[in-house]
């Protein structure tokens, strides 16, 4: 990744810099995708294989962006995801790639906040971390939520921090 672009993402992944949006939206996050997408579908692919998930699984993906590994898992494990995104137009790009994919109605996204979730207690066999935990600023809160949603001895995980090599 060059200098100029390092520093720009650097800039707007510091929560005080930006919005959620700004990092994901637009020319940065295919950017994104496009230096770090190949990562993230083989970290969500190595991850997924640790879990116990199946057709009978319903998966939380906990700021989920354009929904790649939510589609992930749910064409491995024949799941049921919901994708809990931030951002309006983020969620319309992940229901759209969605609908390409030919995952409509099995994966499914909504606009929320992570620190106060819609969900009723105890819902999700697997909370699924995506990347922009990252920006969370209280984590803390966000973790009660996680716990909170999830359904006695049901399992979270995050790849976050565990990009190859890099």
């Amino acid at each position: 990744m060059g200098d100029i672009v390092r520093k720009k993402w650097m800039t707007m992944m510091d929560a005080h810099a930006g919005t959620i949006e700004q990092v994901y939206g637009g020319p940065v996050g295919l950017i994104w995708e496009i230096l770090a997408g190949e990562d993230a579908d083989r970290d969500t692919g190595a991850l997924a294989e640790r879990t116990e998930l199946g057709r009978e699984s319903r998966v939380l993906a906990l700021l989920s962006g354009p929904g790649g590994a939510a589609r992930r898992i749910a064409r491995d494990y024949g799941c049921t995801v919901i994708g809990l995104v931030a951002v309006p137009q983020v969620v319309d790009e992940a229901v759209r790639r969605t609908k390409e994919a030919g995952f409509a109605g099995q994966v499914d996204f909504q606009q929320g906040n992570a620190l106060d979730m819609s969900f009723h207690d105890g819902v999700f066999d697997d909370v699924w971390g995506e990347d922009a935990w990252c920006y969370v600023i209280d984590k803390d809160r966000m973790i009660r939520e996680v716990f909170r949603v999830m359904k006695p001895g049901a399992l979270s995980r995050s790849p976050t921090g565990s990009r190859s090599g890099r």
